[in-house]
């Protein structure tokens, strides 16, 4: 070899040992970042699994504190004078040897729990855990028993007036918080009153003097609205400033006005317009806010509930009814292209794709309206009606069959006493 080759392979060596050493260098820090990011890794998991444990611990407990304030509520009659509406109670610990608590508190509807015990209200409950919080709220209402209104099969908070030559047939009471008064007409079913029984031919018992019924406070419409699917007032026709609810289908599969709500409830804001609702068929619940003075139910159509301890009608404003057809009397026809038994919405179990069908025109169910409720014409009624004041046109028919199922099981908003009961479908998790 000669002289300058060694020295070039002598030149070399030291390339290839710092090649090895960078080599060697770089594969150990790629091995401690390798450890350092599995630790990392490692360190996060079990701070996400303390933490995971954390939030399940608070959601216990947060579960826990529904179930202590009911207890609570239900043991305590004073508990509208004792609490203060929306005040957090003290921590209470669930559980001293497993750590957390939970803090609850009741608001009222209005603000006050003291001033009406019909008022439904929301029970907050919020349960600790280390640094994991979780709250839940769940709607409470009275349930110690049913308002007194929903005994009668017709009651009206003030008064009950039947013009000359009317009538109201059927079974059970025809009661008033006021006067009832029938000018030369006549009452088949018992009539008492908190007032005075004047005038008529009264053919069951009269009973004056007595203790005036209870009737449903001023949130009663509020479940149903939270619960229930919202019809736009300006998505019906409108025939010289009165809207038009015709030809109607509603129910928990059929909503002619968009999506079907799977209770089968129904929510018009009329904002003091008036609505006409004719020629209709509905298996659910409809409620009309703020209805104007004409608001009717005409020309026959069939309102029914599925779901049998929920109201049928409720209405905050007056209402009128006439449930008779000019041509063809108390009965909705079909006519084409209307059909009231499409699939998936049948009538007494049948269904079909024509309109050739003929139904009662009735209302089925209980009917609440906070004003006046006038039957104009003739009219079927098969369950319970309440209203702030009762009137019978002349010479028109009520026949008025009591159920009871509402008192047995009062709907929401229709309960009062000392008790609580949680309303369906309110449980939710809420943010803090």
């Amino acid at each position: 070899m000669t002289s300058n080759a060694k020295a070039a392979h002598r030149s070399r060596r030291p390339a290839r040992t710092g090649s090895v050493y960078i080599a060697v260098l770089g594969a150990s820090m790629v091995i401690a970042l390798i450890a350092i990011t599995a630790s990392s890794t490692g360190r996060l998991t079990l701070r996400s699994a303390s933490m995971a444990e954390g939030s399940r611990r608070a959601a216990r407990h947060a579960e826990s504190g529904v179930d202590y304030a009911l207890g609570w509520l239900n043991s305590h009659p004073d508990w509208r004078t004792a609490l203060a509406s929306g005040v957090l109670s003290a921590a209470v610990l669930p559980d001293p040897t497993g750590g957390g608590s939970f803090r609850w508190s009741v608001t009222d509807a209005d603000g006050d729990l003291a001033d009406d015990p019909r008022d439904h209200a929301v029970l907050r409950s919020i349960g600790y855990s280390g640094d994991s919080v979780w709250a839940v709220e769940v709607g409470i209402e009275p349930a110690g028993r049913s308002l007194t209104c929903l005994e009668a099969t017709m009651h009206a908070a003030t008064t009950a007036t039947l013009a000359n030559s009317s009538q109201v047939n059927g079974n059970g009471v025809l009661s008033a918080g006021g006067e009832v008064t029938a000018n030369s007409a006549s009452v088949g079913l018992d009539a008492e009153s908190a007032s005075t029984i004047n005038g008529g031919t009264f053919h069951g018992a009269s009973t004056e003097g007595l203790p005036a019924r209870e009737s449903p406070g001023g949130h009663v419409f509020d479940w149903y609205v939270s619960r229930g699917t919202e019809i736009e007032l300006t998505s019906l026709p409108d025939a010289s400033g009165v809207y038009q609810l015709h030809n109607a289908r509603l129910g928990r599969s059929i909503n002619d006005y968009g999506e079907a709500n799977p209770r089968g409830i129904y929510w018009i804001d009329c904002g003091g317009a008036d609505l006409s609702i004719a020629r209709s068929r509905l298996l659910g619940t409809l409620v009309l806010l703020n209805a104007g003075p004409g608001t009717a139910v005409s020309n026959a159509s069939l309102l029914q509930t599925e779901a049998l301890n929920y109201p049928t009608l409720l209405v905050d404003g007056n209402l009128s009814v006439d449930l008779r057809n000019a041509l063809v009397g108390q009965q909705l026809v079909e006519n084409f292209p209307y059909n009231f038994n499409p699939f998936g919405f049948p009538y007494e179990g049948g269904e079909d794709i024509d309109s050739l069908d003929t139904y009662p025109s009735r209302i089925d169910g209980l009917i609440y309206v906070s004003g006046a409720l006038r039957f104009t014409d003739d009219s079927v009624i098969d369950g319970v009606v309440v209203a702030g004041s009762v009137e019978v046109a002349s010479s028109k028919i009520v026949q008025a069959l009591y159920r009871p199922y509402a008192s047995y099981y009062p709907p929401p908003g229709f309960s009062a006493g000392q008790g609580v009961r949680l309303l369906p479908g309110t449980w939710r998790r809420i943010g803090l």
